[in-house]
C-alpha cells in the first residue's frame, strides 16, 4: 500500500500536535510507501524513507499558499499513492476529496470529536470510510464509520522506574480552554479544601491567545478560593516529556466532554496514575469506581476523593488500567487500520 497521510503538524516540540508524532509514525511504518502531509513541520524523528511535506504554515504564508501546494502534490504527485488517510482535519477532505475521487483514490478519515457540522457530514460523505474511538463523537453515527482502538505509544508511555510520586498528588494535563472544563475542576478542588482534603494539584496545559483571559480567570479563582498553596498552573510540555509528568503523580483526571476519547486519558493509565474521568468509553471498561457521571464540582470533587483514599483496591485498578491500554495500544490500531485499509 502507498499511503498519502494528512494531518495537522508533525512537530515534536509543539505542546500539543506532539501528542500525534509517533501515533502518525506507527501508521505510517506499516506502509510499502508513505508520505506524510502538515501544515506545519518542526523537529521531528521520522526515518529518510518516509517523507514529511509542510505545506509552510511554519513560515506563515497565506492561506491559499497552502491550498495551492495541497492541490499541487495531490495531482502532480499522484501515482505515489493509492490511498489517503485523513487525520482530524476535514479541511483536507472538503479542498481535495472530490480530486482523490476523481482519480481514484479512495480517502479514509479519522475524526473523533462530539462536534460536528454539515461540513462534517460532507467530508464524511466523500470519505470511504470513517473512524472514531468513542461511542459518544459525532462520526459515529454513520454507517460507513468503525470504531477503533485510541492507539497508545506502549513503549514511550509506561511506568517509569526510580521515579517518586508525590504522595496524595492530582494531574491534568491537556490544552486549557473551557472546552476542557479546567474550572469545573477548580471548584472541585475547592470543595476538597474546604472538606480538608490533603492533596496537591498541577495543571498542565496550553492556552490559545483567545483563552488568556479564561486562564487569567481560573488563576484569579484559585485565589478566592484560598488554593494556591496547593494548586500549580505549570504551562504546556512536549509529549515526549509527558511519561515522567505522569510518573510523579498518584492520579491522573481528564475533565474533557463526551466524545472526545483522549489520548491523555490511555498514557496516563499506561503509566499506572489513577485515572479520574467521566469518560463514558473508559467507564465501560475500567468501571465505575473512579468516575464521575456529571461535569459538576461536587461529582468530581467526590471521586478525586476516592482515589485519594483507594488503599489496598489500588493495584486492582491498576491491572485494570493496564488491560485496558494493551487493547488500545498503537500496535493494536495500526492492525486494525490496515485491515480495514486493504
Amino acid at each position: 500500500m502507498k499511503l498519502l497521510i494528512l494531518t495537522q503538524g508533525i512537530d515534536l516540540d509543539d505542546p500539543v500536535l506532539s501528542a500525534y508524532h509517533s501515533w502518525i509514525l506507527s501508521i505510517a511504518r506499516r506502509a510499502d510507501k508513505a508520505t506524510v502531509m502538515c501544515l506545519k513541520k518542526g523537529r521531528n524523528t521520522f526515518p529518510k524513507d518516509i517523507e514529511v511535506i509542510s505545506l509552510g504554515k511554519e513560515s506563515n504564508p497565506s492561506r491559499f499558499s497552502y491550498i495551492k501546494k495541497l492541490f499541487q502534490y495531490a495531482w502532480f504527485f499522484r501515482d505515489e499513492y493509492d490511498v489517503v488517510f485523513v487525520h482530524m482535519n476535514q479541511e483536507y477532505i472538503l479542498l481535495a476529496g472530490g480530486l482523490w475521487r476523481l482519480l481514484g483514490k479512495p480517502i479514509y478519515f479519522w475524526r473523533n470529536h462530539y462536534a460536528g457540522s454539515l461540513l462534517t457530514n460532507v467530508a464524511v460523505a466523500l470519505s470511504t470510510k470513517v473512524f472514531y474511538t468513542s461511542r459518544q463523537s459525532y462520526t459515529a453515527r454513520f454507517s460507513k464509520s468503525v470504531r477503533m482502538p485510541v492507539g497508545v505509544d506502549m513503549q514511550r508511555h509506561s511506568a517509569v522506574s526510580g521515579l517518586q510520586r508525590k504522595e496524595n498528588s492530582i494531574l491534568s494535563l491537556g490544552r486549557i480552554s473551557p472546552s476542557k472544563n479546567i474550572h469545573v475542576l477548580i471548584e472541585a478542588l475547592g470543595i476538597l479544601h474546604k472538606k480538608g482534603v490533603a492533596y496537591t494539584a498541577d495543571i498542565y496545559g496550553v492556552t490559545t491567545a483567545s483563552d488568556t483571559h479564561y486562564l487569567r480567570g481560573l488563576r484569579e479563582r484559585v485565589a478566592e478560593l484560598g488554593i494556591r498553596d496547593s494548586v500549580q498552573f505549570c504551562g504546556g510540555v512536549a509529549n515526549e516529556e509527558t511519561p515522567e509528568i505522569y510518573g510523579e503523580h498518584d492520579i491522573f483526571v481528564n475533565m474533557s466532554p463526551q466524545g472526545m476519547f483522549d489520548k491523555t486519558i490511555l498514557e496516563a493509565a499506561a503509566c499506572d496514575c489513577l485515572v479520574v474521568t467521566a469518560n463514558k468509553d473508559a467507564i465501560e471498561y475500567l468501571g465505575e469506581k473512579l468516575a464521575f457521571k456529571d461535569l459538576d464540582p461536587q461529582s468530581v470533587a467526590d471521586a478525586l476523593q476516592t482515589a485519594l483514599s483507594v488503599g489496598e483496591e489500588k493495584e486492582v485498578v491498576l491491572v485494570r488500567q493496564r488491560e485496558f491500554v494493551q487493547r488500545n495500544s498503537s500496535h493494536s490500531l495500526a492492525q486494525r487500520l490496515y485491515a480495514e485499509m486493504a
